[in-house]
């Protein structure tokens, strides 16, 4: 069982005490995916408040798609309106892929939530290294980089040409606009589990809304 092991390998790479302190409400929608078990015992672990949906296995997915996209994650949408929470998060099927939505149910691009997350990992945790994104992934990485002074690769599509530039060179994150990112210190392949956890960690430094830091960011 990978279990305890990969969640100890992912409480290294995260601010626990931001985290456990933060006392963010989260709404997690497993998508009846292999991530139920695993992310949803990582946050009720640390204390945080989650509210459950499609968390148990189902071979047909509640006949729909294991997609973190925001036509299959209208229950979220809908739980985030009517409850009092901060976050929404989502994987797809074999959790590789990540899906956020804030507060108020919006829905945020996966190019949205590398921006982000880049901007954390940078400003928020101080790393540095080279950002990783696919040719069909948002450029507004490259003006990021300038502005933060790291060089940018640009590869094929497929997160495996990300993950061979991660094995080869120093890379703080790499990200596809499908939703895949990794980062330095964790496998150079794409963990939508990871994904999450580092919007939750963000939340948690930032203590302002998705909305609120996607609007500082652009203004930057």
């Amino acid at each position: 069982d990978p279990r305890a092991a990969y969640l100890e390998a992912l409480s290294r790479l995260l601010n626990m005490e931001k985290i456990r302190s933060s006392g963010l409400r989260i709404v997690f929608d497993a998508l009846f995916s292999t991530s139920r078990g695993y992310l949803d015992v990582f946050l009720e672990r640390e204390g945080l408040l989650v509210e459950k949906l499609h968390c148990y296995r189902d071979p047909l997915f509640g006949g729909g798609m294991p997609e973190p996209r925001p036509e299959y994650l209208s229950e979220l949408a809908l739980t985030l309106r009517q409850g009092d929470y901060d976050l929404g998060i989502a994987t797809d099927g074999d959790a590789d892929r990540f899906g956020v939505m804030d507060e108020t149910g919006n829905s945020f691009s996966s190019n949205q939530v590398l921006c982000m997350l880049t901007r954390h990992l940078f400003k928020n945790k101080g790393q540095r290294g080279a950002i990783v994104r696919t040719v069909s992934t948002t450029h507004m990485l490259n003006h990021q980089a300038a502005a933060y002074g790291l060089p940018v690769v640009e590869t094929p599509v497929g997160f495996k040409y990300v993950g061979e530039e991660m094995r080869i060179g120093d890379v703080m994150i790499g990200g596809e606009e499908s939703g895949g990112v990794s980062i330095k210190g964790h496998i150079p392949e794409k963990d939508g589990i990871l994904g999450d956890l580092l919007v939750i960690e963000m939340l948690a430094y930032e203590k302002k809304s998705l909305s609120e830091i996607w609007s500082e960011l652009q203004d930057e």
